[in-house]
């Protein structure tokens, strides 16, 4: 793990200089990359009831929403820009939408139990009108995800000279930052369109290390339950 840590705050991943090809990266996702859970995935659904209805925005390979119909016997669908990831999602069975998610709006007009965002808003130049395109979609909750850029091997990182590498494939992967506090203000905004929405709670997600007191600096991402003031849930 320090090995790790080391080549985190000093080292460079190596560049892939081009266009940002999401077909690209899922087909290197499903012929050699990781498929599955995160521990991620298991707070969202902790935080979703049994039998609801669930829309995944970002949706990927599918990996949450086949989770979620087989262990808690959700009616699941995806949304994906990609035509490969979404490939693999409907290879479970499962109903799906293609969608260019930095148009904002989204290809179904039914509302939800839940609509779940994980790892997605970090990519889009303007989140804020996806999320405004969805506030009144959900009846219980909506979950987002995003890295904090907070994590300390971030923060030394900038002290050693150095700019965040907080992607994975592409440094133009992530183009939007917050941190625990910093999410909380742009939600909390009462200019940002969706001044309706408030957070519910904020939870770590992944920490390295695991270090409780030391949330806001050792979680590598953070999962925010949103909830509509004007939106009553259902019992």
């Amino acid at each position: 793990m320090l090995k790790k840590m080391i080549e985190e705050i000093f080292g460079y991943r190596p560049y892939k200089i081009g266009d940002m090809d999401y077909e690209e990266y899922w087909g290197y996702r499903r012929e050699s990359g990781k498929k599955g859970l995160k521990q991620r995935d298991l707070v969202i659904a902790s935080l979703i009831e049994n039998s609801s209805s669930v829309l995944d925005i970002g949706c990927g390979n599918g990996r949450l929403l086949e989770y979620l119909i087989n262990e808690k016997g959700v009616i699941g669908q995806g949304i994906d820009n990609s035509e490969t990831a979404l490939e693999m999602v409907r290879g479970k069975g499962i109903t799906t939408y293609k969608c260019d998610l930095n148009g904002g709006d989204i290809p179904t007009n039914r509302t939800y139990d839940y609509i779940v965002m994980s790892e997605i808003i970090e990519h889009l130049a303007d989140p804020e009108k996806l999320i405004k395109s969805v506030q009144d979609r959900f009846s219980k909750s909506l979950i987002v995800t995003f890295p904090n850029i907070g994590h300390f091997t971030y923060r030394l990182r900038l002290l050693s000279g150095r700019f965040p590498e907080c992607w994975k494939w592409h440094p133009g992967e992530h183009v939007r930052f917050w941190t625990e506090k910093d999410f909380k203000y742009w939600v909390d905004r009462k200019d940002n369109g969706f001044e309706e929405l408030y957070i519910k709670r904020m939870i770590p997600g992944e920490k390295m290390p695991n270090i409780p007191l030391l949330s806001s600096w050792v979680s590598l991402n953070y999962i925010a339950e949103l909830g509509n003031k004007n939106v009553r849930e259902k019992n």
